[in-house]
């Protein structure tokens, strides 16, 4: 079905001047705390809350079309999300950890969080889609629904386990298929029927599994994973299912497998402890929680799978900064919607 392109730009640009109006509406808290991740890491972290204004975990947004430039803007930033840019017309530029690439018309180019970059077009008239798509989502459906051959899932494990890689991105070329499924998940962003989230995620399913076919011609030559690696979605898939109870014990026994088999292949793999990785995970959901829900504190730690609160209350500050109460704060003054239920 052939997709009006020009009316889903305009959409798109209705859009951006909304996100224009919100962001300009930050307040001085906000504006403080950009300078200072700047001066003290040379970058800032764009939150899901800037971008996800709703309960959606993948959504289309338009690369400001009314500013150009003529090299790389001067403050680069990274995302808590992955983010998918696509050039619908012109060209679209990016520097990612001082590597320059340019993006042509029918382009993609997927980031990994952790990918720090500056991006920009010089022309008014280029066009460019992003497809963000939040960590959530990727842990729940496309890690377990790909194997680690896939050069695409490997992209994915690595990043959210933020497992050093040689470039935080890849780069594709769209044949006709692909370029009609990312006019599809455009539309149905923009068009906004029932069940067009899940409508998003199934193209994206499609989306993703095409391309990992074409990266897979493109890369013959490279040597597949060990064995082992096979099993350690599965390892991951329950560790996100039981967070706050699991212990390597009880992988090792659900597994069959014996715990220094387990902490083994977990560090060969991901470069992380068994403890890290479920501390980690701990520590994500409970800030989803702050952010989610009006839960007393105490009431997430005990949900997350923390006995001692004034232990919890230190780690939380030595990895975000803030307490737990400040983050919540500051993730309202963000913007964040707030429910009544965690999903």
């Amino acid at each position: 079905m052939q997709i009006d392109m020009a009316h889903y730009y305009k959409l798109a640009q209705k859009q951006a001047d909304g996100y224009s109006q919100r962001f300009a509406q930050r307040n001085d808290v906000f504006a403080q705390k950009l300078q200072d991740e700047h001066r003290t890491q040379g970058y800032h972290t764009i939150s899901d809350d800037e971008w996800f204004t709703t309960d959606a975990e993948a959504i289309v947004t338009l690369h400001d079309y009314r500013y150009v430039h003529f090299g790389p803007p001067s403050h680069p930033h990274n995302h808590d999300f992955f983010e998918m840019s696509y050039v619908y017309k012109g060209q679209f530029y990016n520097r990612v950890e001082n590597q320059d690439i340019e993006q042509k018309e029918n382009t993609l180019v997927l980031l990994s969080p952790r990918a720090v970059h500056s991006c920009y077009i010089r022309e008014k008239t280029d066009i460019v889609f992003n497809i963000l798509i939040k960590r959530s989502l990727v842990e729940k459906i496309f890690l377990r629904m790909f194997s680690e051959e896939s050069a695409v899932s490997r992209f994915f494990l690595d990043s959210i386990y933020n497992i050093h890689q040689k470039k935080p991105y890849l780069v594709f070329h769209c044949n006709e298929e692909l370029v009609s499924l990312v006019h599809g998940i455009i539309r149905e962003h923009f068009d906004q029927k029932l069940f067009s989230q899940n409508m998003i995620i199934a193209k994206l399913i499609e989306l993703f599994s095409e391309l990992s076919r074409l990266f897979q011609i493109t890369l013959q030559g490279e040597s597949p994973l060990p064995e082992t690696s096979s099993n350690i979605s599965e390892i991951l898939d329950y560790i996100e299912n039981n967070y706050s109870s699991v212990t390597l014990t009880s992988v090792a026994e659900h597994f069959n497998y014996s715990p220094s088999y387990v902490s083994r292949i977990i560090k060969t793999h991901l470069n992380q402890s068994f403890a890290s990785i479920v501390h980690n995970k701990k520590l994500e959901n409970a800030c989803r929680y702050l952010s989610a829900s009006d839960l007393p504190v105490e009431q997430v730690i005990e949900i997350v799978g923390y006995s001692d609160v004034s232990h919890f209350y230190k780690i939380f500050k030595q990895k975000y900064g803030l307490s737990p109460r400040q983050y919540r704060t500051q993730s309202n003054k963000l913007g964040a919607g707030r429910h009544s239920a965690f999903p």
